[in-house]
């Protein structure tokens, strides 16, 4: 157990490298720009670097019981509203999919008859 939460921590550090990463290429492209240079990739560099992060901060926000998620709501809110809440945030995705996917089947079948 204690090589996976070494593991975790180092993942955690290199999350928090390729983040810093991501500031050094897109520093450095501003910079490029100003002396009408480009670095070529650079905006390819900056999306792996952000995929890296994302992927290698995952273990270390398990092992501290973290969820990747804003809670500052739950920070705010009463007790007992923290239940109602989750559930609303949950399932608030799929209705809005299914109104979407609705309306849309909607304006195709107008579209259909005329």
């Amino acid at each position: 157990m204690i090589v996976l939460e070494r593991m975790a921590r180092v993942c955690g550090a290199l999350a928090a490298l390729f983040l810093c990463l991501i500031g050094v290429v897109v520093t450095a492209q501003i910079v490029a720009r100003l002396f009408s240079m480009q670095i070529p990739a650079s905006d390819d560099f900056a999306g792996w670097f952000m995929a890296a992060s994302i992927f290698l901060a995952l273990p270390y926000a398990m092992l501290r019981g973290d969820h990747i998620r804003v809670s500052l709501l739950l920070q705010v809110m009463p007790e007992r509203l923290h239940r109602p809440y989750e559930l609303v945030i949950r399932k608030w995705p799929r209705v809005w999919w299914r109104c979407r996917c609705g309306f849309r089947s909607w304006v195709c079948r107008l579209a259909w008859d005329c």
